[in-house]
């Protein structure tokens, strides 16, 4: 009688965070929406970067998170994932740029993300002096307890592998138990980003597309 294959997990490497990393494909998000992820580590810095497309060939952005700030190796791991390790992520920048004027009218009707002023298509925004953005659930600062592992694929390229936030019960921040979309390591700072994400279909209003990317956000966005 034939038995069904045994698949072995992929062992994990050792952690070397420092490099660029980004999305090897389009991610697949709730509600449709599909995301493009850059993170880089430097020493003991990091920055990520979460960018939202409006059409099918990710050619037309409509939003683009980012955030930045130092981490640490947890002083207690949990140990839930073979090969994975705790480390706490502190949020102390966060930035966002808008390439919709329906997201434009959104947040300046809104005038409670970010510091005092008028919102630009296309001009980054400091969400830092105001605190964040309670429109899309972006405090600054704060910490993000994060799972972290290291793994080849099968051509022997290195992918690191980032925590996967679920959704929040009583309000409290805990570690992931899973894993989102690999990451792919750069092999040079100029990487060519060939892998952008398809979208969510465009006949969407602004406005709906707004709500989207916020469902979105409050589960990624290092809350």
């Amino acid at each position: 009688m034939a038995r069904p294959a045994v698949l072995r997990p992929r062992k994990a490497l050792p952690l070397h965070l420092t490099g660029e990393w980004v999305s090897t494909r389009c991610e697949v998000r709730p509600m449709g929406l599909f995301l493009r992820r850059r993170f880089t580590v430097s020493g003991r810095s990091w920055h990520a970067e979460f960018r939202f497309f409006s059409d099918p060939t990710c050619i037309t952005p409509s939003l683009l998170a980012a955030a930045e700030g130092k981490y640490s190796l947890a002083e207690k791991s949990t140990g839930r994932i073979p090969g994975a390790v705790d480390f706490n992520f502190e949020l102390e920048r966060a930035f966002l740029t808008l390439f919709e004027n329906g997201l434009v009218e959104s947040l300046q009707n809104d005038g409670s993300c970010g510091p005092p002023g008028i919102w630009q298509v296309g001009i980054a925004r400091d969400l830092t002096p105001a605190g964040g953005c309670p429109a899309l659930g972006i405090v600054v600062p704060t910490t993000e307890y994060e799972l972290v592992r290291l793994e080849p694929d099968q051509y022997g390229n290195v992918l690191l592998l980032l925590g996967q936030s679920e959704e929040r019960k009583t309000g409290l921040k805990e570690r992931p138990t899973s894993f989102q979309p690999p990451l792919l390591q750069c092999a040079s700072p100029e990487f060519p980003l060939t892998h952008f994400l398809n979208s969510y279909n465009t006949a969407v209003t602004s406005h709906l597309r707004f709500s989207l990317i916020i469902a979105v956000l409050l589960n990624i966005f290092l809350l």
